[in-house]
């Protein structure tokens, strides 16, 4: 694992992001924060709302991958800041948040978006005092939505599931749309393979309407890139999540 971490933070700093190991030893827990100029400047102009997320056991280590979302000045959600922490426990997710506040003094969040994990809730309340409190007030708290659609694999869901919050969003409005195109007597778009040259593809990488709908309504299943017929199973298009999942996660700079 020492190692691993190595390699990892090396790596990371080569890539011009600033890396910062921590430990806490009566937790016997440990993780370290990696966030780029260019995210630091994102929670400096916008985190006045911040949006924390987790996905969980993102490595061979089974460690969990917080990260920090703010919305800018176009809606769109930007990364603020990620962390990796052995443990989900409150003390260890506040240091990695004391951690960031070091990085970036200028971030002073009044609303903070959680589920309802009472890890997060407790690591909000430890670091922003009465933050919490005053966010309960305003509504701003929050269930991860999980979609249920009629015709998705439940292997696609589970993938859709690890997304943060928001492109969940996205993606329920794509699959929501299917419906409307088909009332609307729009037929199947015709695509060959996993990819549409549609704005919503290309902005986000993830599928998209056109997709959903060729996924849904056609009999031959859809083409990966390399022509692999998909023989009764979801395997490419799982795959297609699982890359833009991991795009989401490591290409932000």
């Amino acid at each position: 694992m020492e190692l691993d971490i190595e390699e990892s933070t090396v790596f990371l700093k080569n890539e011009g992001y600033q890396v910062e190991c921590f430990e806490i030893l009566y937790r016997s827990t440990r993780g370290f924060v990696f966030v780029h100029p260019s995210q630091l400047e994102n929670l400096q102009r916008f985190g006045w709302l911040t949006l924390i997320d987790s996905t969980h056991k993102m490595n061979k280590y089974n460690w969990h991958l917080f990260t920090l979302y703010v919305r800018n000045n176009h809606g769109s959600w930007n990364v603020g800041a990620h962390f990796y922490v052995s443990k989900e426990d409150s003390n260890t997710v506040a240091e990695a948040l004391r951690i960031i506040r070091r990085f970036e003094c200028a971030w002073k969040p009044r609303y903070f978006l959680a589920d309802q994990s009472n890890v997060e809730a407790n690591t909000i309340s430890l670091i922003f005092p009465g933050l919490l409190r005053d966010a309960e007030h305003t509504a701003f708290k929050f269930r991860t939505k999980r979609i249920s659609v009629i015709g998705i694999d439940y292997k696609i869901l589970d993938q859709i599931h690890k997304l943060p919050f928001p492109f969940q969003q996205l993606i329920v409005i794509e699959i929501h749309a299917v419906e409307k195109r088909i009332k609307k007597g729009k037929k199947a778009p015709g695509l060959l393979s996993l990819n549409c040259n549609c704005l919503f593809f290309r902005r986000y990488l993830l599928p998209c309407r056109h997709i959903f709908h060729e996924h849904l309504y056609r009999k031959n299943k859809l083409l990966t890139n390399r022509g692999r017929r998909r023989h009764g199973t979801e395997t490419a298009f799982v795959d297609t999540l699982r890359s833009s999942l991991e795009f989401i996660l490591n290409s932000q700079k």
